[in-house]
């Protein structure tokens, strides 16, 4: 499953461990809005500051 996309100024997240941990590590969500195909779902919107793509990393290869 695809955990995220990419805009310039955004990155979306679907999974809400993800966007959990990206929290807690501080960096900003810009909106939250229910999935266009699933509506009992959730897209959290994270500005796409520096580090987003290590943290996210970091969370997908976390022991």
């Amino acid at each position: 499953m695809n955990t995220t996309q990419i805009t310039q100024e955004a990155r979306l997240i679907f999974s809400p461990q993800v966007a959990k941990y990206l929290l807690a590590k501080n960096f900003n969500i810009i909106d939250i809005k229910p999935h266009k195909n699933d509506h009992r779902a959730t897209v959290f919107i994270f500005r796409n500051d520096e580090g987003l793509d290590q943290a996210i990393h970091n969370y997908r290869n976390r022991i």
